[in-house]
């Protein structure tokens, strides 16, 4: 539980990570040339910020038929699990009481 804890953390920790986050908080597929036009970074670093949130669980791959990568989107079972921990954390620390 504390290492998955610490792997969110790390995983929001980074400002362009959070930003992929926000863009991709509405629940549609988003595809990596709209990432790659609002993140003023090398598309190879932005990938590198892809694979770290692919790695807890927080992002869900859409590819087709052939296995072309077509998008991406929030993993909702890595949302939910993220939630959970935050939520057992803050509660431990008191900041929130846990029901």
């Amino acid at each position: 539980e504390e290492k998955k804890f610490s792997a969110f953390c790390k995983a929001l920790a980074h400002p362009a990570r959070r930003r992929i986050i926000d863009m991709l908080i509405t629940d549609e597929v988003v595809p990596f040339s709209r990432l790659n036009h609002a993140i003023p970074l090398h598309p190879a670093t932005i990938q590198e910020h892809l694979t770290k949130l692919r790695m807890v669980h927080l992002l869900h791959v859409n590819s087709n038929e052939k296995g072309d990568i077509i998008g991406y989107r929030l993993n909702n079972r890595g949302k939910r699990e993220m939630d959970r921990l935050f939520r057992q954390f803050l509660g431990e620390v008191g900041v929130v009481k846990v029901a």
